[in-house]
C-alpha cells in the first residue's frame, strides 16, 4: 500500500499527463491563436467582474497560464481544422488546475512538503523553515520600486479618455504609440534602479550589435504597445484587441517607429527575433507567438518586470552564446566587493586563483575579504544565476546554491594542505593566521533547504543591502552567519488553504505576510525584528 506522499505525487503525475488528451491537439496550426484568444478572454472578463479594469490583480497567474499555452501548442503535433471555443475553454480550464497542480508536484518532489491523508483529505506541511521564505517576500517588497511611472496627463491618457467616449481612431496614432513606449521605458527603469546587485550596463553585450541600452529601447516600446492593447480591450469590452498578430518585420517596424529619433530598423529587427518564441525557449522571455506567417503579441506575457532577466534568458537560450554570457554575469562579483570596500578597515580581493603544487588549477575564490586588525575574513563563492520566474527555475537556482556551498567546502579543504599555491595581494596577513567564514551569495534567493555543509552559509546581495551598514566586516559576518529571519504569528502567518485538483482535496499550508509590524533584517546583537 503506498503511502500519502506517494499517492498524492502518483496522481499528480497522472493528472497532469492528461492535457494529451484534450482534443484541441486534433486542430491545426491556427489554434493557438483560438487558444489565446479564449484565455483573454476569460481574463478581461474576470478582471471586469472584479472590478479591475487595468487587469492587474491575479496578474502573475494570467502569466503562467499563457505561457503554459504557448509550451503545450508547440508540445504536441499539429492536426488538421479549426479549434472549437469549447476545445479552446477546456484547455484554458485545464492549464488554471495544472498551474496548482505542477506547483505541488515540484515542491513535494524537493520534500518541501509532508503529506499525509486523513479522511480523503491530503494535508500538506512545509518542511523547510518558512520564515526564510517569508524574508524572500518581504525582501522584494522592500526592494521593489516605491513610485511607478502614472500616465496621467500623458498622450496616452488624453487618447484613451477620447476612446472611451466613443471619439477614438480606429487605429493608434504614432504620437501616442511614442508616448507609450516613453510610459514603458519609465517602468522598466524604475525596475532595474531598485535591482539591489545593480543593473547591467547599458554597453553590456546581448548579441550581435545589440546592447541592454538599446535592446530595452525597443522592449519598452513593446512594453507600452501591450499596455495600450489591454487598456483598448478594457474599454470596448473586445479581447481580440488585446492579440494584435502581424508580420515580424511589421511589428518592427511598429516598434522602431515607436521609438522615435534615432531608432534603427534592423535593432527593432534584431529585438523582435529575441522576443519570438521558439519550442525549448520560455514565452516569459519571448512572449511574440507564431501563428503562420505572422507572430501574435500577447500582453500577458509582457510587462516591466525583470525586463533584464527576460532579456538574458532569451540569449541564453542559445547555445552559442550561453557560454559567454555566463563569463560576463560572472564579472558582475564586482557588486559584492564595491559593498566590502566600503566596509572600515577592510581589505577586499576578487578572484583568486588555487593552483595544485602538481600543476593544474584547483579553482578560484571569487570574493575575499579580510579585517587585518580583527583577523577575520570571509571567502565568498558568487553565483549569478539569471534570476527565477517560475517555482521550477527556483529549484535550479537552489541546485546551483547547492553545488556552490560543495565547491566552496572542496577549495578550503585543498588550501588546508600543502599542494595549494596562491598569492594574496601584498600587506595581507598569511591564510593561516585569520579566522575565515565561507559562505556563497546570491543575488536575490534566499536558501531554504538543509545545507550540505553546515559551517559554509548562504546569502543574497538583496539581504545583506537591507542590513543598517555594517561598523565592520566581523559585524557582516555575524548577519550572515547567524541571519534574522521574519517572526511567524509577527510578521507572517502559515495558513491552511483549500483546493479541488480532480477528484482530490487538498490542504495546503501557505505563507501570509502581516502588514504589521514591518520586517527588514538585522544583526544578532540587534535582535530579531
Amino acid at each position: 500500500m503506498r503511502n500519502a506522499h506517494d499517492e498524492l505525487a502518483g496522481y499528480l503525475k497522472s493528472r497532469r499527463q492528461m492535457v494529451s488528451r484534450l482534443k484541441a491537439w486534433r486542430a491545426g496550426p491556427d489554434r493557438i491563436l483560438t487558444l489565446l484568444q479564449q484565455a483573454a478572454r476569460i481574463r478581461h472578463e474576470e478582471a471586469l467582474i472584479s472590478g479591475d479594469p487595468h487587469v492587474t490583480e491575479d496578474s502573475a497567474l494570467w502569466t503562467r497560464i499563457f505561457a503554459r499555452l504557448v509550451n503545450w501548442n508547440a508540445r504536441f503535433p499539429y492536426g488538421h481544422g479549426d479549434c472549437s471555443q469549447k476545445d479552446a475553454g477546456e484547455v484554458v480550464a485545464f492549464a488554471r488546475e495544472l498551474d496548482a497542480t505542477e506547483r505541488l508536484e515540484t515542491a513535494i518532489s524537493v520534500g518541501a512538503f509532508s503529506v499525509t491523508k486523513s479522511s480523503g483529505l491530503f494535508k500538506l506541511a512545509i518542511t523547510q523553515d518558512p520564515a526564510i521564505e517569508a524574508a524572500d517576500l518581504m525582501l522584494e517588497v522592500l526592494t521593489s520600486p516605491r513610485r511607478y511611472p502614472d500616465t496621467g496627463g500623458s498622450e496616452v491618457n488624453v487618447w484613451l479618455n477620447r476612446l472611451a467616449r466613443g471619439k477614438g481612431t480606429a487605429g493608434i496614432p504614432t504620437n501616442v504609440l511614442r508616448s507609450s513606449a516613453q510610459w514603458g521605458r519609465k517602468a522598466i527603469e524604475a525596475y532595474r534602479a531598485a535591482l539591489p546587485e545593480g543593473s547591467l550596463q547599458d554597453s553590456f553585450t546581448l548579441r550581435g550589435q545589440l546592447t541592454v541600452g538599446n535592446a530595452v529601447q525597443y522592449w519598452a516600446a513593446l512594453v507600452g504597445l501591450c499596455y495600450l492593447l489591454d487598456r483598448i480591450a478594457a474599454i470596448t469590452r473586445d479581447t481580440r484587441a488585446t492579440l494584435m498578430s502581424m508580420h515580424k518585420n511589421t511589428i518592427a517596424e511598429r516598434l522602431a517607429d515607436a521609438v522615435g529619433e534615432g531608432a534603427g530598423l534592423e535593432l527593432a529587427q534584431e529585438v523582435v527575433e529575441l522576443a519570438t518564441f521558439t519550442p525549448g525557449a520560455s514565452p516569459l522571455a519571448a512572449p511574440l507567438i507564431p501563428c503562420g506567417d505572422r507572430l501574435i503579441i500577447c500582453p500577458a506575457l509582457v510587462n516591466p518586470i525583470g525586463t533584464e532577466r527576460l532579456l538574458l534568458r532569451a540569449v541564453a537560450s542559445d547555445p552559442s552564446r550561453s557560454g559567454k554570457l555566463s563569463k560576463d554575469l560572472g564579472r558582475r562579483a564586482n557588486a559584492w566587493g564595491k559593498f566590502l570596500r566600503e566596509i572600515p578597515g577592510v581589505l577586499v580581493t576578487e578572484g583568486v586563483m588555487i593552483k595544485r603544487a602538481a600543476g593544474g588549477i584547483a579553482g578560484d575564490l571569487d570574493v575575499v575579504a579580510v579585517d587585518p586588525s580583527a583577523g577575520v575574513g570571509i571567502c565568498l563563492e558568487v553565483k549569478w544565476p539569471i534570476d527565477a520566474q517560475s517555482l521550477g527555475e527556483s529549484m535550479k537556482i537552489a541546485d546551483i546554491t547547492d553545488k556552490g556551498v560543495r565547491q566552496l567546502d572542496r577549495l578550503r579543504s585543498f588550501l588546508a594542505t600543502d599542494n595549494a599555491i596562491y598569492a594574496l595581494p601584498s600587506g595581507w596577513p598569511r591564510f593561516a593566521e585569520v579566522e575565515w567564514a565561507w559562505a556563497v551569495g546570491t543575488p536575490q534567493q534566499l536558501y531554504a533547504g538543509t545545507l550540505p555543509v553546515h559551517d559554509i552559509h548562504v546569502t543574497s546581495l538583496r539581504y545583506i543591502m537591507q542590513l543598517p551598514k555594517p561598523a565592520t566586516l566581523g559585524q557582516l559576518i555575524g548577519g550572515i552567519t547567524s541571519p534574522s529571519w521574519p517572526q511567524r504569528d509577527r510578521h507572517f502567518e502559515v495558513r491552511p488553504a483549500r483546493m479541488q485538483i480532480g477528484a482530490i482535496r487538498i490542504e495546503q499550508e501557505t505563507i501570509a505576510l502581516t502588514r504589521t509590524p514591518r520586517w527588514s533584517p538585522k544583526y544578532p546583537e540587534d535582535g530579531n525584528g
